[in-house]
């Protein structure tokens, strides 16, 4: 009866631990903003998530994009494509 008290919190620790991780950076990801999206790529990069680091970094580059468009449709100067 011991031996499955002690294996059971360890596989009941690792999927609890990790959901938990994912959504609260998640929320703190503004994906219109390119400085919180970067950030997140610096964190993934950290943990060594390659995938989801150059996601950020493409998201943050788009994010980047559409506000100078924006600022530009704005003071309605074009920027080129």
């Amino acid at each position: 009866p011991q031996a499955p008290a002690q294996t059971q919190p360890q596989i009941i620790q690792q999927p609890i631990s990790q959901p938990q991780a994912a959504p609260a950076q998640q929320a703190t990801i503004n994906p219109n903003d390119p400085a919180s999206l970067l950030q997140a790529a610096r964190e993934a990069a950290a943990r060594g998530d390659q995938n989801r680091a150059a996601a950020y970094l493409e998201a943050a580059k788009n994010a980047d994009r559409r506000m100078q468009e924006a600022a530009a449709a704005a003071s309605g100067v074009r920027v080129p494509a």
